[in-house]
């Protein structure tokens, strides 16, 4: 993450602040939305499902993770929990989860809930959260993440030690907005063949040439440059033309890793996303609007 940040150039002063206390008060409502973005970009999670939210704690304002963020890191980092041992002690329940990842690195960690007076379907309840606050705490810790989970914040919350940011409704919505829906009416997209030899015609080059996009500036200093991601619909379509060229997630993780991305195929930039399914199906067999011979 610090890496990703300094490759921008020299921190500024807020960055600094973030990277060294873990405070995220000081930032621009522009830098929070960058700091947010980069952290997902570095462990390959989509921000299309907003897997972190903030909150004040300690006097600081903080990410911590939302369910959506563990159950994104345990397929990325193929994490699988190995084992649940629940017991009760005096008024808690406690469940020790167990876990394992790709590599063979093993953790455990601990969930508890007080169940005093509790009966039926609240005793319920409150055995469920107890197991799934211990396996998104052993998720976090064997992919290396000392933030806190959503269910830990409820708690904190409970004790007043926690609170939601005062001023929330002035900062930006850290989500990637996916593309407006297309209109069921419109004319299908076509996307013709290239052809070997052909020239281009002057409209037609000049429209292109309208229509390219912008090259990228380069980072000013201490600014996080990131690039747009791939909606849920480009990222379906990806895959499904991978698996009608024959290919499998491990062809699918060493393509995108050829082309330089190493994170979640679901969040990959939009560049990427070109550049591998005109890989993946140069004569465009597999493309749903392919144009008719």
């Amino acid at each position: 993450m610090a890496t990703e940040l300094a490759t921008a150039g020299p921190l500024t002063p807020n960055i600094e602040k973030v990277l060294l206390e873990g405070d995220l008060k000081p930032l621009t409502p522009q830098e929070r939305l960058h700091y947010y973005n980069a952290i997902c970009a570095s462990l390959g999670l989509n921000p299309l499902t907003k897997p972190f939210a903030y909150i004040a704690l300690n006097g600081k304002l903080q990410l911590y993770a939302l369910k959506d963020c563990t159950e994104q890191l345990r397929k990325v980092h193929g994490v699988s929990i190995t084992g649940v041992d629940p017991k009760q002690i005096g008024d808690l329940v406690v469940v020790v989860a167990s876990a394992s990842d790709r590599d063979g690195r093993v953790d455990s960690s601990t969930g508890a809930v007080n169940v005093k007076g509790l009966t039926g379907e609240a005793l319920a309840n409150a055995m469920m959260k107890c197991e799934t606050k211990a396996k998104r705490r052993v998720t976090l810790s064997l992919c290396g993440l000392g933030m806190l989970d959503e269910t830990e914040i409820a708690t904190l919350k409970g004790q007043g030690i926690a609170s939601e940011p005062t001023d929330a409704n002035n900062w930006p919505d850290p989500q990637i907005h996916a593309p407006a829906a297309a209109d069921p009416n419109a004319e299908p997209e076509i996307r013709p063949r290239s052809q070997k030899g052909a020239a281009t015609p002057p409209a037609q080059a000049q429209q292109a040439q309208d229509a390219a996009p912008a090259p990228q500036r380069e980072a000013v200093q201490g600014e996080v440059v990131t690039e747009p991601c791939i909606s849920l619909s480009q990222a379906k379509r990806y895959f499904a033309i991978m698996r009608s060229a024959g290919g499998n997630d491990e062809q699918s993780a060493a393509q995108l890793a050829a082309l330089g991305y190493h994170g979640h195929r679901d969040s990959m930039p939009k560049r990427i996303y070109e550049a591998a399914v005109d890989a993946l199906d140069p004569e465009m067999k597999f493309h749903t609007n392919k144009p008719k011979e």
